[in-house]
Order: structure tokens, then sequence, then C-alpha cells
């Protein structure tokens, strides 16, 4: 069932994600139309697509009804089962969202299904704070599929690093760009050096980048994080300040880049301006961001992030 989505969620995401709210709420307005239309003969994707977009509204009572329908119409519907789980874990419906997720995974007929819906277990359980037990899931997936996806590579470097498993997670990214070629992979390899102490290996490679690069914001962070982990705060403030500065020039009020607006809340938040970090995590979330893009912000701000 995935497989045979994905053309149609590519569409709907290119079609949601976008402008916000305002399309979301014409998506479901199409949807309901489909819906009443074709009524039992009506496709469970349908249902799957209008959930997706009740889910950008924060709709998440007629999200689910609308998983629960897709799941009624398909009960194989992996996807379906992954997203339910993930509306039940909002709802602080631990139990519930775990069954779906083993649902999911007894549904798969191929390996990347199966490790995809491992890695959404992970997700549900980390943000239950059963961090060792998500762990065990993100690396089940990555055994399975051994491609792997840059997000799992990630949700592992996040559990290592909270569970203080630091050569692991150096390693981990170090292998998982080999695999992916993912340069999101190498960058945060470099930060992970920086957070386990390699300073003498991450230096250069930060000063190379920085002094190379034509857009230096993101590789100012990096350098300014390196900067406070060495005590040098003035030189952090300084990096932090020439971030912010670039950063507002590229900045787009009116169609704002969301990495670059959780980029500006990252410095933001190092300088300890926590308010202004707030607005830029709102804006990025007004602007149709996900749960993935705006994660470093949250951790940076000390708020969890759902699944």
């Amino acid at each position: 069932m995935r497989g045979a989505l994905i053309t149609t969620l590519l569409l709907a995401a290119l079609l949601g994600g976008a402008h916000g709210h305002h399309n979301a709420e014409e998506m479901i307005r199409q949807f309901t139309e489909e819906i009443e239309a074709k009524g039992d003969e009506v496709a469970p994707e349908v249902y799957y697509r209008r959930a997706t977009e009740y889910r950008v509204l924060r709709d998440y009572d007629k999200a689910r009804a609308d998983l629960e329908k897709a799941i009624e119409l398909a009960p194989e519907f992996i996807a379906a089962h992954e997203d339910l789980g993930r509306v039940h874990q909002i709802h602080g419906a631990h139990q519930q969202a775990i069954a779906c997720l083993d649902r999911a995974i007894a549904a798969a007929t191929t390996d990347r299904e199966k490790a995809a819906s491992l890695a959404v277990r992970a997700e549900i359980l980390n943000a239950a704070g059963h961090r060792k037990e998500a762990l065990a899931d993100v690396e089940r997936a990555l055994e399975t599929y051994k491609r792997g996806a840059v997000d799992w590579f990630l949700l592992r470097s996040d559990l290592q690093d909270e569970l203080g498993i630091k050569e692991e997670r150096l390693e981990g990214l170090k292998r998982g760009h080999s695999r992916t070629k993912s340069i999101v992979l190498y960058n945060a390899w470099v930060e992970a050096l920086v957070d386990t102490g390699d300073y003498e290996q991450a230096r250069p490679i930060i000063e190379e980048k920085v002094a190379a690069a034509r857009l230096k914001s993101s590789w100012l962070l990096r350098r300014a994080k390196l900067h406070q982990a060495t005590g040098d705060q003035q030189a952090a403030s300084a990096d932090l300040e020439a971030a912010i500065a670039e950063l507002n020039q590229r900045i787009n009020p009116q169609n704002p880049d969301i990495t670059l607006l959780v980029d500006r809340g990252i410095a933001f938040c190092m300088l300890d301006d926590r308010s202004a970090a707030k607005k830029d995590l709102v804006a990025a979330k007004k602007a149709g961001a996900d749960r993935w893009a705006t994660a470093r912000l949250e951790k940076a701000l000390g708020l969890e992030l759902q699944p």
C-alpha cells in the first residue's frame, strides 16, 4: 500500500505544504466533496490525504477519524497505521500508539516498509521517553534496510547523544554519510565532533568551511558552538551576530525559508534571546514546517518534540 501512495502523497505535499493553512483548508474541501460524491466507492487514500491536511491544521480528532476510516477500508494500509500511531501519541495514548505501529510492522511486505515502520515506532518511543527501546528500534530499522534514510540516522544520533553513547554516535553518522552521501549527515557528524569534545578534528573543518562558503551562516553557527564549548564567549557572540545579520538579509518575511528561520532561532537561542528564538519557531511552523524541520530549535529551547 505504501508504494501505491508515493505519487499521490508527493502531490499532496507539493499542493499542501507550500501555502500553509489556507491551502490545507482548500484541500480538505476538495477531499470532502470527493467523499460525498463517491460514497462507499471512495478510495481509502482520500481519507488518508484528508487526515494529512487535518494534521497540518492540528485538528487531530478529525485526523484520527479519517485514519480509522482509511484502515477500515484497507486494513493493511501501513502509512495510515503509522500516522494513527502519531496522532494517538500526541493525545498521550502511548499504548494505543505502539499498537498501531505493531500492526504496521506486521503488515509490511518489504524490508523497506518494515524498516520505515520500525523508525516511526522509534519516534513514538522517543517521544514517550523510552530512549533505549527507541534506539533498539531504529537500529533494527537500519539493519533491516541497510541503505537507510537520513531521518533514521539523525534519530539514532539524537538518541545516542541523549544516552551518552559518544563513539557510536560519531561512527554511525560517518557510516550514514558514506551510505547516503547526505550533506546533512556530514554536517551532523561535524557538529557531533564538537559535542563529543573532539575540537582538534572539528576546528580545521569548520574554519575551512567558513572561509570557503559564500553563504556562511550555518558554518558560523557551528563555529560559534565550538567557541562556546571551548570557553570563548566573545568569539561565539561575534559569530552569532554575523550569522543573524546574514540570515536577516536572506529571510523573506512574506515567504520565509524554514531552514533559515530555524537557523536564526538557534542563533538567538545561543545568545540566550529565547523570546526571539520562539518567534522564529512560531514563524517556521506557520510557514508549514514539519516536526523534523523544527526539531533542532525545539530541542535548543528545551521543548518536547511530538512524533
